[in-house]
């Protein structure tokens, strides 16, 4: 196999990352098969790439074997504080023939992302691809996240433990709707995971509850054991999910 050649992603490499992408996604379908079809094309899969690509401060790295694009990967900084000095590459950020130059791209990439004051790194990698999830794992990155998909049948039967519910919040129990919400971030500050930036404080915390309340647009329901939340999940429609 001849040599990899990497350097800096640029305009001209759109197309060919399309491709790439449509490619790898083609690959993803064929074990989640609920993912969307439109970006095995490679027209709707550059779309999604010049969209990520175009984002504030992206920057990144293609690679080359005998001037043909065989890989891609770029990321760039999410502006919420809890991620710190950060570089995502998003899903469609990457994208190689080759599952071993995961490895010398990221190389190239990350050294500017870190000259740039952005040191701590996340990648949303398809979980069907085991050999490029070991590539990643190779340049010292784990798993933080977990993403899945399913269909939801018309009717389900739903059995609830005795003690336990499931309700929506109420805003009388915000202090113990804080305690729930603060148990994740909380336990991510420390080993092994060290992530996000700074303590989220109950402050900060009750303010979001207050103007979710206050919105009441979110769907949000909890679990509650004798009647004390211990539980929290947001429900939103896919098009407002950044994922």
């Amino acid at each position: 196999m001849a040599r990899l050649e990497v350097v800096p992603f640029s305009d001209e490499h759109l197309d060919g990352a399309a491709g790439l992408l449509a490619a790898r996604h083609a690959r993803h379908r064929e074990t989640e098969t609920l993912l969307p079809a439109r970006y095995e094309d490679p027209a709707a899969a550059r779309e999604e790439v010049e969209r990520l690509w175009r984002a504030e401060g992206a920057s990144g790295a293609a690679g080359l074997r005998g001037g043909r694009l065989v890989g891609y990967l770029f990321g760039a900084r999410r502006k919420e504080p809890i991620w710190g000095e950060n570089t995502w590459v998003e899903a469609g950020g990457h994208a190689v023939e080759d599952a071993g130059d995961v490895r010398d791209l990221y190389g190239f990439a990350a050294a500017r992302w870190v000259e740039e004051g952005n040191p701590r790194h996340w990648a949303l990698v398809p979980a069907h691809d085991a050999a490029v999830l070991d590539a990643w794992w190779r340049v010292s990155f784990g798993q933080q996240h977990a993403h899945g998909i399913q269909e939801v049948p018309a009717q389900t039967e739903v059995r609830v433990p005795e003690g336990f519910e499931i309700r929506e919040p109420r805003e009388e129990e915000i202090e113990e709707l804080i305690d729930v919400d603060l148990a994740l971030p909380s336990h991510q500050l420390r080993s092994p995971v060290f992530g996000g930036h700074g303590e989220v404080t109950r402050d900060d915390s009750r303010d979001e509850w207050l103007k979710t309340f206050a919105a009441g647009e979110e769907k949000i329901l909890i679990g509650a054991r004798d009647g004390r939340p211990v539980a929290c999940w947001a429900f939103v429609p896919a098009e407002e999910s950044r994922e």
